[in-house]
């Protein structure tokens, strides 16, 4: 079994649907790149662990983003089973795999004389809306010129998502129906 298919493995038997199994799992990510000598600080924002490893150096900076939370499901889900080629269980594809993708790619970066800085950030939340993780890290104005997250976007390179545009209108005039204009 690959180092991948071990990590995944592990991570899907963990039922991370609520916050102390996702805390558990965040800790879990930071003793393993500790073990590969990365550099990590955990935050933690009410109760919520988020996890930030850094490789690298220089002035632009690159995040890598995975969540590892997931959405509630039955007991036998979290039993990983391989079937051919392929891993089946809850958040093998959202988004524990492309967690394991993120812990390998600054696993293979680290060996390298980056120009870059590159940060790896796993939140806690995503799947109830990232309060506690992504939505506190912009927060303290963790910024970067390029964010990678791994999120699965049906096998394909999503250059963009959607975003919240909010304002307030003031329109001066008279009420009227557009019956009658």
């Amino acid at each position: 079994m690959t180092e991948s298919q071990q990590l995944l493995e592990q991570f899907v038997s963990v039922d991370s649907s609520n916050i102390e199994n996702t805390n558990y799992l965040i800790h879990m990510c930071n003793a393993w790149l500790q073990q590969n000598n990365i550099e990590t600080t955990i935050l933690s924002n009410q109760g919520y662990d988020i996890l930030i490893a850094k490789i690298g150096k220089g002035d632009k900076k690159i995040i890598l983003n995975g969540h590892l939370d997931v959405v509630p499901a039955q007991p036998k889900l979290f039993t990983p089973r391989i079937q051919g080629d392929k891993m089946y269980g809850r958040g093998t594809a959202d988004m524990k795999g492309g967690v394991v993708g993120l812990l390998l790619t600054m696993k293979r970066l680290h060996h390298l004389d980056l120009n870059t800085q590159v940060e790896l950030h796993l939140v806690p939340d995503e799947e109830t809306g990232g309060q506690f993780g992504a939505r506190y890290l912009c927060e303290q104005n963790i910024d970067a010129q390029l964010v990678i997250c791994s999120e699965p976007t049906d096998l394909g390179i999503g250059v963009q998502a959607k975003g919240i545009l909010q304002f307030d209108l003031v329109i001066k005039g008279s009420a009227a129906h557009s019956s009658r204009p």
